[in-house]
C-alpha cells in the first residue's frame, strides 16, 4: 500500500528517464515537423542569408504566413501530446501501479529540461542544418524538374499541330453540317 521514500526516489529516477525519452521523441517529431514547416529560428533565416551563394531565389527561406504556420505547429505539437499520453499512462502503470503522484510530473519536467538543455540542443542545431539542406536540395531539384517539363512541353506543342475551331453562328453550322452528310 504505502511505498517507502526509497521507492518513491527510484520511481522519481525512472521518470526522469522517462522524461529525457519524451526529450528524444519530441527531437525526432520535430524532424517529421521540418518538413512540413519552416523550423528555422530568425537568427538562423538571417546567419543564411547572408551567405553569398545562398542569396539568388532561395525558395527555401521564404517566410510563411504566421497565421498558417501557428496552425500548424499547434496541430503537431497536439500530434505530439496525443502520441505522448498512451505511453506516459503506460509508464504510470508499469512504474506505479497507476498511482498518480506529484513526484511523477516533477520527474517526467526535469528529465525533459536536461535532455532539452544538454544534448537536445546539439541535436537541435543539427537538426536545423539537415532539414534546411533537404529542403533546399529538394526546392532545387523541384525547380530544374520544372523547366525540364516546361521544355519537354513546349518541344511537344510545336510538333503537333493545333487546328483552330472556328465558331460560326448557328445557320453556318447547320449548312456546313448538311453539306458534310450530303442532304
Amino acid at each position: 500500500m504505502y511505498q517507502t521514500i526509497s521507492e518513491q526516489f527510484i520511481i522519481l529516477l525512472k521518470f526522469i528517464l522517462v522524461g529525457v525519452l519524451f526529450g528524444v521523441f519530441y527531437d525526432g517529431f520535430k524532424v517529421i515537423r521540418g518538413f512540413y514547416i519552416l523550423p528555422y529560428q530568425p537568427k538562423f533565416i538571417e546567419k543564411m542569408k547572408n551567405k553569398a551563394y545562398l542569396k539568388v531565389n532561395n525558395p527555401v527561406l521564404k517566410q510563411e504566413n504566421k497565421k498558417i504556420r501557428a496552425i500548424k505547429l499547434f496541430i503537431f505539437d497536439l500530434l505530439y501530446f496525443v502520441f505522448i499520453s498512451p505511453i506516459c499512462a503506460i509508464f504510470l502503470y508499469s512504474f506505479n501501479n497507476g498511482k498518480m503522484r506529484w513526484y511523477i510530473f516533477l520527474g517526467l519536467f526535469i528529465g525533459f529540461l536536461v535532455y532539452n538543455r544538454t544534448l537536445g540542443r546539439i541535436t537541435s542545431y543539427v537538426l536545423q542544418y539537415l532539414i534546411y539542406y533537404h529542403n533546399l536540395l529538394k526546392s532545387f531539384i523541384l525547380f530544374y524538374l520544372n523547366k525540364v517539363f516546361k521544355a519537354v512541353a513546349i518541344k511537344i506543342k510545336s510538333k503537333v499541330k493545333v487546328i483552330p475551331k472556328r465558331i460560326k453562328n448557328n445557320n453556318e453550322n447547320k449548312r456546313e453540317v448538311l453539306i458534310k452528310y450530303g442532304k
